[in-house]
């Protein structure tokens, strides 16, 4: 939903399956991409992206997520109390966390949504970092598809 809302205007999802969760990725790389196509929309024209299997805790764990813990650690110690003790490395604990990142590759204020927590809930941090103007409440699940930009 939120892909065909906002991928022509540069919005991606970049996921990274990860097994240190009760085992729930234990497949090639190629099985979960493939997967993924199938199942998301927008995977096959760059709107959004699988990367391979990655570690996202402890020793073996990408830069990129030890970057991203530590910004939700940051903030969170600035504006509200985490539900996770104060270890980053405990930030990820089950699969599907988000991450808003701007295109600079910054965390985006309040940008970190927990397992459970549904994609539509960043709906509104998509549309500000997109320069959008907020939707009403009652309009967040059945708004239209932004406009394809105008050509330069």
């Amino acid at each position: 939903m939120l892909l065909e809302r906002y991928s022509h205007l540069g919005f991606q999802l970049l996921a990274f399956p990860c097994n240190q969760f009760g085992e729930q990725e234990p497949g090639s790389d190629g099985c979960a991409r493939a997967y993924f196509q199938g199942h998301v929309p927008a995977a096959t024209d760059g709107g959004a992206v699988m990367f391979d299997a990655v570690d996202v805790n402890g020793p073996g764990q990408t830069d990129l997520f030890a970057f991203l813990k530590a910004s939700a650690a940051k903030q969170a110690a600035g504006a509200w109390r985490a539900p996770w003790n104060s270890d980053v490395d405990s930030i990820v604990t089950w699969n599907y966390y988000k991450f808003v990142v701007d295109g600079e590759g910054r965390l985006v204020r309040g940008g970190f949504l927990a397992s459970p927590q549904s994609p539509v809930e960043a709906e509104p941090l998509i549309r500000e970092m997109l320069g959008l103007e907020p939707l009403a409440a009652e309009g967040l699940a059945a708004a239209e598809p932004e406009p394809e930009p105008e050509p330069e």
